[in-house]
């Protein structure tokens, strides 16, 4: 950090020194702040904000993974990883985590090229408790070789888990094929090759390297601590120096790497890159000063402004005319210390692919226009007011984490303490010669092009070492090179003209509200329109958001839908299609807001379909449907499940089908039918009147002319409702990914439990998920390291409350359902165990998120919304789950469990979805029915009759079926527990005597023609039951359910395979529609 000695005031005690300069923050933020110095010469800086009820803490430290040793490269993610894992003060290797998860907390950490963080939040009250045991990382970390052999696992199911994913792909690419002898190429995440050398290295190997790195760049004076809390800022140093000033201070500099890792070997390249997708880009990559120094004058900032506007004249406006792109974005990204790289990307139509060349010469006559106009100060003058517009007027959206995260990396960045704060937001000085400097970057000699498609007029011949990425690299051709020195201005490019959206009242009229309002009002409720509105009474700054939805009588005729963003001088606003109408939302500064939202309803009345555009966008949404099957598992698993849980859903198979059918003329004819008929209903909150909310809207009905819906019409379109599983019920739906690289698979579990309305069954849902969360993370990944991606919570969708839990694992699916169903098994019995202060604790903390303070009037105004939208109204739920959740007893929690919870019970409803990888077999499901099991320890007894085994036949045996079947070491031995009850050893009560076994390839055709066999009884058995069953379950719900309920009718039903999806869906019942609440 800039500063100098005689800035910094020693404290009376000697132990820290405090910056005494205030640092520069809006107006409008009441936060207190304060910047010490520890003696070992940690800084840190502490926020005081009396309004919070959760306190955060992140601690930056200022080496990432260039600095990874050549031989060892990973090793500051592992470093990351395995701090989480225990301390020689709170040895347990799950403390930390159990710790913030019984208090509402949460945690996590990233590594990146330079610097790596650790940051949590927790309920303030325990904040002491948090500090304690997150400081001991930095001083006394265990590394255990236990827990280190764990995370090299998780680390390398880290590593599969992104090997399909196109930006890390690319990601990778770039740094492969920059300087070698530059660390840039490093591969920052790691996997056991790196780690463990191909398993050549030992795990007392592994943590000495690890320790060593630890001991080198583990050093105070290298990191920044920010700490947020409700206490004063005396509280907080005090905190801050007891818990910190162990930490060791080794006097080293971070590490710096002055020279970029793109040379001119590296420059003038096309790459040709083959993605995994079908997604078609360019990539226009500079090498770039590092920004960090400049941050007083921005340059990035006005150059980015003027290559990424996208009015008239922009180069965006140019490409979209031409059908040659769909988006266009510009960025400077930071390197390390010393070097950094600016970006000009863009999202290319089939048409735009065959004229890249021609988009990259447009891109240097765009500069080449900047450059001799030269830097004006008019344009620097908007985008600096611009800049302070959206800090004195900002929100810290995404809570206090994710602002002490942010707040910890910025004091990296060598800013003058008191700049800190505002020192990335505000561009403070105009240079324009500091602007023209950066700016003679962007040469025609001085930048490489990463073109992206599957399909290239070259071969992709080579493959990047760590994704397998195929690629290939040339020299610009001749002609191309000679476009580019050649450069003439384009006549359709010119500057952008004065921006019209640039707010001039920031007037709120502040009041003294002594009761805030906890809810809008309903202000019109007409036929055509249902109006709510909220004058923000809590926040008092100029802003407001709009939230509009036009209900069609055409609900759920349509499968395709898409989302339009655009911002511009602090307004967003996205334009969304679903299944029961068009969304709209406004956001930004309120001045201009009523102006925007009069322009997009003019819009919306005189919309005509453009031809051009209707083609690229429907090339566009067709290549995202075709491209979600090649997603993460778990994310593929989250939309079937969606799909078969509610009714008004579509797989992108149907989707798919309708777009490639639909011509402009449909377009046209549907648009015009739409706005025939509607409703609107519509929330206005923040700064606006009103008066001023009832004319915009009085406006809009009034130019749409449109006729009301039907009351028939307006219930089928209001909402949307879910399929209910018959209680008793488990339901399994089976799908293999599309991309056979991908390694993992995914499991999402869902057990549904009731009606959104029931308070009773919510609340108790509620501090289920709450308690469980940590427990399940700790016992499935961090001890069973069974994959990256563990997660579990409640979920509300469509009226119906859920607690799902998700893995994302390269074991079968099925191994990994058996693993969830046995923590929900023992969930109970984790309830049982804890201690009445501990519950109480639970209580507590979740009741203390119910009743948070919101944090901004986006985040209100959204809160308001989900309930408009969900149909009840209630916006007092928050409030009325707190006192529900000060009534719930251990034993009622308990009992909830065992009724709802619990695989065995006869209350079950679940439906679990498994995406299977390539890499494992199919898991014969019928080997989890016993009557199916059954009938093939009959069938194989048939045939072998009675034999006695000996071990070494045993395992013989089990090679052959996983050699000769593919299957897994699970599969095999599932098999294997068949033949051994077909031999009369069942209950494995008696010792086995070993003799031999056939082992031959007719044995193991016998098993899989008899697994074979079973699979289509089951096939057909489970579509019966399906269409003819359901009618028999009982679909009620508990309206409410006795803490002290019988139990004893707990039984074990079995799994019904789901083998189409419309035909299940079709042939269940759907929950009631929401009972609005009465006001």
């Amino acid at each position: 950090m800039v500063s100098n000695s005689s800035e910094w005031i020693s404290s009376g005690c000697g132990k820290f020194c405090t910056y005494k300069t205030s640092l520069e923050k809006s107006v409008h933020d009441h936060r207190k702040y304060r910047l010490i110095r520890l003696e070992n010469q940690l800084e840190v800086l502490l926020v005081s904000d009396p309004d919070t009820n959760v306190s955060s803490a992140a601690l930056d430290v200022h080496v990432g993974h260039l600095s990874d040793p050549d031989d060892f490269q990973g090793l500051a993610h592992f470093c990351e990883h395995l701090l989480f894992m225990g301390t020689k003060k709170y040895p347990r290797d799950n403390e930390y985590r159990k710790y913030l998860a019984d208090h509402s907390g949460q945690s996590n950490a990233f590594t990146g090229t330079e610097n790596t963080q650790y940051y949590f939040e927790i309920d303030q009250k325990y904040l002491e408790g948090a500090l304690d045991r997150f400081s001991q990382f930095f001083v006394s970390p265990l590394f255990s070789e236990t827990c280190a052999e764990r995370e090299l696992n998780i680390i390398n199911s880290e590593h599969d888990d992104n090997k399909q994913n196109d930006h890390w792909r690319k990601f990778q690419l770039e740094k492969s094929l920059g300087n070698p002898s530059h660390p840039f190429c490093h591969f920052g995440t790691g996997n056991h090759e790196t780690l463990c050398d191909d398993l050549k290295r030992s795990i007392t190997d592994i943590r000495s390297e690890l320790i060593n790195f630890y001991k080198s760049y583990y050093s105070a004076n290298i990191m920044k601590l920010c700490i947020l809390g409700k206490d004063s800022l005396d509280c907080l140093t005090e905190l801050a120096v007891d818990k910190f000033k162990e930490v060791p201070n080794k006097n080293i500099s971070p590490p710096q790497f002055p020279d970029s890792p793109l040379t001119s070997n590296e420059l003038l390249k096309q790459i040709f890159i083959k993605p995994i997708k079908n997604i078609r880009n360019i990539d226009i990559v500079f090498p770039f000063p590092d920004q960090y120094p400049l941050y007083a004058h921005q340059p990035e900032n006005y150059i980015s402004r003027l290559i990424g506007h996208e009015g008239k004249g922009s180069l965006f406006s140019l490409f979209k005319n031409n059908g040659w792109a769909e988006s266009l974005e510009v960025s400077a990204k930071h390197g390390g210390i010393g070097f950094g790289f600016y970006s000009i990307s863009v999202d290319l139509t089939e048409k735009g692919q065959s004229c890249y060349k021609d988009i990259v010469v447009a891109v240097f006559q765009y500069i080449k226009l900047i450059k001799e106009i030269g830097v004006q100060e008019s344009f620097f003058t908007e985008f600096q007011s611009l800049s302070r517009l959206e800090f004195e007027f900002g929100n810290n959206e995404f809570g206090e984490s994710a602002y002490v995260s942010d707040l910890a990396g910025l004091m990296q960045r060598n800013y003058h303490p008191n700049r800190i704060i505002n020192g990335s937001h505000i561009i403070q000085e105009y240079n324009p010669t500091v602007i023209q400097d950066n700016l003679n970057w962007l040469r025609t000699d001085n930048f490489r092009l990463l073109l992206t498609s599957q399909e290239h007029d070259v071969e992709c011949t080579l493959r990047e070492k760590w994704y397998g990425t195929e690629y290939q690299v040339l020299e610009f051709d001749t002609s191309f090179k000679k476009k580019l020195s050649h450069l003439t201005l384009h006549p359709e490019l010119h500057l952008p003209l004065p921006n019209i959206f640039i707010p001039l009242d920031y007037q709120v009229h502040r009041l003294d509200i002594k009761n805030i309002k906890k809810k809008p009002d309903l202000i019109i409720e007409n036929p055509k329109l249902k109006l709510w509105h909220k004058k923000d009474d809590t926040f008092w700054i100029p802003k407001a958001n709009v939230w509009v939805f036009f209900k069609s009588k055409f609900s759920g005729d349509t499968a395709a839908n898409s989302v339009r963003t655009m911002q511009t001088a602090g307004l967003i606003f996205s334009l969304k299609g679903g299944t029961h109408g068009l969304e709209l939302i406004i956001d930004g500064f309120n001045d201009k807001l009523p102006f925007l939202f009069e322009m997009i309803i003019r819009n919306l009345l005189d919309f005509k379909v453009d031809p051009k555009a209707f083609i690229s966008l429907r090339e566009k949404l067709v290549r995202s449907f075709e491209n979600f099957e090649m997603e993460q598992p778990l994310r593929i698993a989250n939309h079937y499940l969606d799909y078969l849980a509610g009714d008004d859903r579509w797989t992108d198979t149907e989707r798919l089908y309708e777009l490639r059918n639909t011509t402009v003329e449909d377009i046209e004819l549907f648009y015009s039918s739409f706005l025939s008929e509607l409703h609107i209903e519509a929330l206005v909150n923040g700064n606006i009147s009103k008066e001023k909310a009832i004319y915009l809207f009085t406006f809009a009905t009034d130019l749409l002319n449109y006729r009301p819906l039907s009351k028939a019409k307006l219930c089928q379109s209001n909402i949307s409702r879910s399929v209910i599983f018959p209680k008793g019920t488990k339901w399994l739906y089976q799908k293999q990914v599309s991309d056979p690289e991908i390694v993992d698979s995914g499991v999402l579990y869902m057990i549904q439990i009731g009606n959104e309305d029931n308070k009773w069954e919510r609340a108790r849902l509620n501090l289920v998920a709450h308690i469980s969360r940590e427990p399940f993370f700790n016992q499935l990944r961090t001890k069973e390291h069974l994959g990256y991606t563990v997660f579990s919570g409640m979920n509300i969708q469509a009226g119906h409350t859920s607690y799902r839990l998700m893995v994302q694992s390269n074991n079968h699916t099925l191994y990994v359902e058996r693993r969830i169903e046995e923590f929900l098994k023992n969930l109970g019995g984790i309830v049982e165990a804890m201690s009445d202060t501990e519950y109480m604790a639970q209580i507590q903390s979740l009741v203390h998120k119910k009743l948070g303070k919101m944090k901004s009037i986006g985040q209100e105004g959204d809160k308001y919304w989900s309930h408009i939208r969900s149909g009840y109204y209630n916006f007092e739920q928050d409030e009325e789950d707190a006192d529900e959740l000060k009534k719930v007893t251990k034993e009622s929690l308990v009992n909830f469990i065992k009724r709802y919870i619990e695989p065995e019970s006869a209350h079950i409803r679940r439906l679990s979805v498994h995406i299977q990888s390539h890499n494992r077999s199919s898991f014969p499901s019928w080997l989890l029915d016993p009557g199916l099991r059954k009938q093939c320890v009959n069938r194989i007894q048939e045939h072998l009759g009675p034999k006695e085994i000996r071990l070494a036949g045993l395992h013989e045996l089990k090679d052959t079926i996983i050699r000769m079947m593919g299957s897994t070491p699970l599969v095999a031995d599932t098999l294997l527990s068949v033949v051994l009850e077909s031999l009369g050893n069942n209950d494995g009560s008696e010792e086995l005597n070993f003799t031999a076994i056939n082992t031959s390839t007719d044995t193991v055709k016998l098993i899989t023609h008899v697994m074979s066999e079973l699979e289509n009884i089951e096939r057909k058995r489970q579509r019966e039951k399906t269409r003819d069953d359901t009618n028999d379950y009982d679909y009620g719900y508990d309206v409410y359910a006795e803490d002290n309920a019988n139990y004893n009718d707990l039984v074990i039903t079995s799994t019904r395979r789901i083998f189409d999806l419309i035909i299940f869906r079709n042939s269940m019942k759907l929950s009631p529609a929401p009972l609005p609440i009465e006001f």
